[in-house]
């Protein structure tokens, strides 16, 4: 082999080895630092059954009433209906839930009507140890995120999204960071508002509930969601930055957190 040929070898080794170095640090390092601090996955992917699986490994399963399974943005989902005022999946309170000063929520989620709240995530019994919910707001135009800490109550409505556009998937996650001293709110990867905030956020008592809210304690109430919810993602003492947000976007329906 002439210098020349080992020359030009030399540099497309060390060019290959370059490239997947910036792609591992890009890439490679968010999709792990996403799974930590999980406290439920959901992929609802069983397609039948009164259960939905944790894949957080956790064992926080969703006990599921009312809500359908059907064809969601990867394989299955839930479908809640707010006819009946009972669909729901939930899970009791326990030791895994206690969120600190750092919370990432996230979930898929397309609506079937026009107006009324839709509880997508959240753990908020409406009385006391009010934790976190977010999901469209009763004019059916925004979505409310809130959050509520040691400090305070803390709510974010991003308000005068098309109404259209709602009936169509999206990725909506919340992340909160004292350290930053505000909490985030995203569509589809992308930043569409934030608010100040501090303290940690409170530790109660009531249901993890997904698709419903828990209102007066201790009764579960579907709030009109007529929605599909597929992917829900809850992780404590960890905080999303807008990297890990837009990879988790970018990875879609082709990639779980946990593959």
């Amino acid at each position: 082999m002439s210098k020349i040929t080992e020359r030009i070898l030399g540099v497309i080794i060390f060019c290959v080895v370059l490239v997947f170095f910036v792609w591992l640090q890009l890439h490679g390092g968010q999709m792990s630092n996403r799974t930590g601090g999980l406290v439920g996955l959901y992929h609802f992917n069983e397609g039948t059954g009164a259960d939905a699986a944790d894949s957080s490994g956790n064992g926080n399963h969703l006990a599921i009433t009312g809500a359908t399974w059907v064809d969601g943005i990867y394989r299955k989902c839930l479908y809640f209906f707010q006819g009946d005022g009972v669909d729901s999946a939930k899970i009791a309170d326990n030791a895994s839930m206690v969120w600190g000063t750092k919370l990432t929520v996230a979930a898929w989620a397309k609506c079937t009507n026009a107006s009324g709240a839709r509880c997508l995530v959240n753990k908020d019994n409406n009385q006391s140890g009010r934790e976190f919910e977010f999901g469209r707001d009763y004019t059916g135009s925004g979505i409310t995120f809130e959050l509520y800490t040691n400090i305070s109550a803390h709510v974010l409505v991003i308000s005068g999204l098309p109404q259209a556009d709602m009936f169509r998937w999206h990725r909506f996650v919340m992340v909160y960071d004292a350290a930053l001293g505000y909490y985030v709110a995203y569509r589809d990867g992308k930043e569409i508002g934030r608010k100040a905030a501090s303290g940690t956020v409170n530790n109660g008592t009531g249901f993890l509930l997904i698709g419903a809210t828990e209102y007066p304690a201790g009764t579960v109430y579907n709030a009109y969601a007529n929605v599909y919810i597929d992917e829900v993602a809850v992780l404590a003492n960890t905080a999303w930055t807008p990297g890990q947000v837009a990879r988790d976007y970018v990875d879609g329906v082709g990639r779980h957190l946990d593959d």
